[in-house]
C-alpha cells in the first residue's frame, strides 16, 4: 500500500489537533493562571519539538513592536526592541554589527559613547543602550522618500480640490484656463501619492520581518534567566 502524504496545510492542522490533545492531559487551571514554560515544553516533546525550540519561542514574546508612524494610515516607520539578560560583549557587538550589514546590505556607521553604542544607516539606527537588568537593543527606520511624496501629493491635492471649489463658486470651472490647472495638479496628487505607495508596498513588512529574525537571534544567544 502506497504509504500516505501530508500538505503543508495538512500538517499545520495535524500539529495544531496533536497540541490541542495535549493540553488536554495538563491539569486544569483558570484563563488567568496560563501554563507555565516546563508545560509548553511538555506540550511540544509529545509533538516532537524540541524543549530549546520550545523555549526560544516562548522568550521571542520578549520583542517588543514599537509604535508604527503613519501618514493617512499608511506606515512609514518601523521599530523594534528587546530586552536582553546581559551586557553584549565586544565580540557580541561586533558580531552583530556584521549581521546588520548583511541583512540591510549597508554599510553603515558605528559610533559609542558613555556606554551607548549604535549601527546607523541614514534613518536606520540600531542602539544598545545598558540598563540596570542588561542591554536593551531598540531598532527603529523611517522612510523619509515616501514621507516626502506623501506630503507632497496630499499639498497638491488639497490644491486642487481648493482651486476646484473656487471655479465651482465663480462659475468658471469649466474653463480651459481653470479646468486644466484642476486636472493637472490631480494628476500629479495621483502620481506622488502613488510613488509614496510603491515605496512603502511591502517596505514595512520587509523592515519589521529583519528587525524581528535580528532579536530572535540575540534571545537564542542569550542563556535563559533561572
Amino acid at each position: 500500500m502506497r504509504e500516505r502524504r501530508f500538505s503543508d496545510d495538512d500538517m499545520q492542522r495535524i500539529f495544531a489537533k496533536a497540541a490541542e490533545l495535549s493540553t488536554r492531559a495538563l491539569p486544569e487551571r483558570t484563563p488567568d493562571e496560563g501554563y507555565s514554560l516546563e508545560a509548553l515544553i511538555d506540550i511540544g516533546r509529545q509533538v516532537g519539538l524540541d524543549a530549546s525550540v520550545i523555549t526560544t519561542a516562548a522568550r521571542s514574546l520578549d520583542v517588543i513592536s514599537a509604535p508604527t508612524p503613519r501618514m493617512f494610515g499608511v506606515p512609514v516607520g518601523v521599530g523594534r526592541a528587546v530586552q536582553l539578560d546581559r551586557t553584549l560583549s565586544a565580540d557580541e557587538w561586533q558580531r552583530l554589527v556584521v549581521q546588520l550589514r548583511e541583512r540591510f546590505g549597508a554599510v553603515g556607521t558605528i559610533s559609542e559613547r558613555m556606554g551607548l553604542r549604535q549601527w546607523a544607516n541614514g534613518n536606520l539606527r540600531v542602539m544598545v543602550e545598558p540598563t540596570g537588568r542588561g542591554d536593551r537593543v531598540r531598532m527603529q527606520t523611517r522612510n523619509a522618500a515616501a514621507q516626502s511624496y506623501l506630503a507632497l501629493g496630499t499639498g497638491l491635492a488639497v490644491s486642487a480640490v481648493a482651486v476646484s471649489l473656487i471655479g465651482a463658486v465663480t462659475g468658471s470651472i469649466a474653463e480651459p484656463g481653470v479646468l486644466g490647472p484642476v486636472a493637472g495638479l490631480g494628476a500629479m496628487a495621483a502620481a506622488s501619492l502613488g510613488a509614496a505607495v510603491l515605496r512603502l508596498r511591502g517596505w514595512a513588512e520587509q523592515r519589521a520581518r529583519q528587525m524581528q529574525a535580528i532579536a530572535e537571534d540575540l534571545i537564542a544567544e542569550s542563556p535563559p534567566v533561572d
